[in-house]
Parts: structure tokens; C-alpha cells; sequence
């Protein structure tokens, strides 16, 4: 049993764009902007900045306390300080529920608009679809709404079933909040051997969460991660593809195991 795990912020899509707008007009519709606009930054500067943050984050929550930091003018160097943060800030279910409800009304009133937003990794995506005859099943780890992820991973080329695209409600329905619970459920579920069982993902600590059990996880170099995170993963023996490598890479590793 041959298992192919991917996450999709970072590995197959570029959402960066798209996260800081619909996090942007939730701040604002729940909180409001008190001092953000006194400092006369464009939006721009303010989305250059996000995205720095966001390699922080883990859950959809944690994006209210990146706008509250830039709000107020927080300076955060790094996630030590990041964490730290987080602990004056209120970060509730309702931001979660308000962040997708919005995301899912730009998806429905704009399509073409939100695929602008959410421009593929298509050189990843097709060497996906390449991969797809050699694993016995492959699955999309995401925060988003499954649906919402299969409509947009439809048009790039990549139709799954929606059963297999687990999403923070599945996530939530397992009583926890990182991807190691999915990544055990997967292996439950299909009676695979954890050395069966690759997972591509963009931030070092998901794959930090998960090396106890024997799994192979793999690290790309084009996500959200920082270049310290991926110089770090050589250390701890966790291989770092980029998007030259990553077909021959993955069935490498699938030829030890035959």
C-alpha cells in the first residue's frame, strides 16, 4: 500500500494573495482597523508584511493575531516572539468560521477572480497527476474547505474525490489541531506501513510533528517556510525538494520500497 499525503497551501498553490484579502476584509468587518490606516500603509506594504507572517502560522485562527500585530504595529522577529504574541490575543472559532464563509463568497461571486488569487504550482500539480498510477491513494491536507480546494484544484487539472481532501473540519471532527492526527488516521484507515506513507509539506514543523512515525516526509523549497526552516530540515535528515526534482525524487524513494 502506497500512500501520497500533499499539502495544498504551498505545495500545489500560491495562496498568499488570497489569504492576506480574505483575512483582510475579516479583521476589518469583525475588529476593524484602529491604527493600520493612521500609518498610511498601502495595502501592499501591509501584504508584504503578512506573508512574513504567516510562515507562523498553523490554523486558520492564528491569522487574527498576524492582522492584530500589523494593526497595532507589533513588531514580531520571529515565532518565539510570534507565540508570545498570541497569548494577549483573542483568537476565536468565529474568525475561523468568518474567514472560510468569506472565502467561500469570493469563490462563488468571482471565480476567475479567486483563481487569480490562487495561482497553481502547475509544474508540481502535473508531476501529481504523473505520480497518481504509482500510489495506491493520494490525499490533500488543507485548512480550506475541501470543496472549496476541489473546485479550484479541479481547474488546474487535478480532480480528486472530495473524500480525499482533508480539510480543518476533518481535522476538528479528530479532536486536534495538527496534521499528525491526519497523518495516523491516514495510516489506519489504509493499513499502510508508515515507511509507505510520503508527505510533501511546506512548513518544518507539520513534518516535525510527524517524524516519530516513520513516515517519509519531504520539504519543498517554493512554499511559505523560511530559508533558516529548510537548513534546518537538512539537519534533522528531511530531504528538500524543488520543482526540478520533485517527480524523480518521489519515485526514487517509491523504487526502494519495491
Amino acid at each position: 500500500m502506497k500512500v501520497l499525503a500533499l499539502d495544498y497551501d504551498g505545495v500545489l498553490v500560491d495562496s498568499r494573495k488570497e489569504t492576506f484579502a480574505v483575512a483582510y476584509n475579516i479583521y476589518q468587518k469583525l475588529y476593524g482597523f484602529k491604527n493600520l490606516r493612521n500609518e498610511l500603509l498601502s495595502y501592499k506594504d501591509v501584504e508584504r508584511e503578512f506573508t512574513k507572517l504567516r510562515s507562523f502560522c498553523i490554523i486558520t485562527c492564528n491569522l487574527s493575531s498576524v492582522m492584530s500585530s500589523l494593526d497595532k504595529g507589533v513588531h514580531i522577529k520571529d515565532k518565539q516572539s510570534f507565540e508570545e504574541y498570541r497569548k494577549t490575543v483573542q483568537e476565536t472559532i468565529n474568525f475561523r468560521k468568518k474567514f472560510h464563509d468569506e472565502r467561500e463568497r469570493l469563490q462563488k461571486e468571482n471565480f476567475k477572480e479567486f483563481l487569480r488569487l490562487t495561482p497553481p504550482h502547475q509544474s508540481v500539480i502535473d508531476d501529481v497527476k504523473k505520480l497518481m498510477p504509482l500510489f495506491d491513494k493520494v490525499f490533500i491536507f488543507t485548512a480550506n474547505r475541501a470543496d472549496l480546494v476541489r473546485n479550484v484544484l479541479k481547474e488546474y487539472g487535478l480532480d480528486l474525490p472530495l473524500r480525499n481532501i482533508l480539510d480543518a473540519e476533518f481535522m476538528e471532527k479528530l479532536g486536534r489541531k495538527n496534521k499528525k492526527v491526519m497523518v495516523e488516521h491516514i495510516l489506519e484507515m489504509t493499513k499502510a506501513k508508515p515507511e509507505e506513507l510520503i508527505f510533501v509539506e511546506d512548513k518544518l514543523e507539520s513534518l516535525e510533528n510527524v517524524l516519530g512515525i516513520g513516515i517519509k516526509p519531504f520539504l519543498v523549497d517554493w512554499g511559505f517556510d523560511t530559508k533558516e526552516s529548510k537548513e534546518m530540515a537538512k539537519s534533522k535528515g528531511i530531504e528538500v525538494l524543488n520543482k526540478m526534482n520533485f517527480y524523480n525524487v518521489i519515485t526514487g524513494y517509491l523504487n526502494k520500497l519495491n
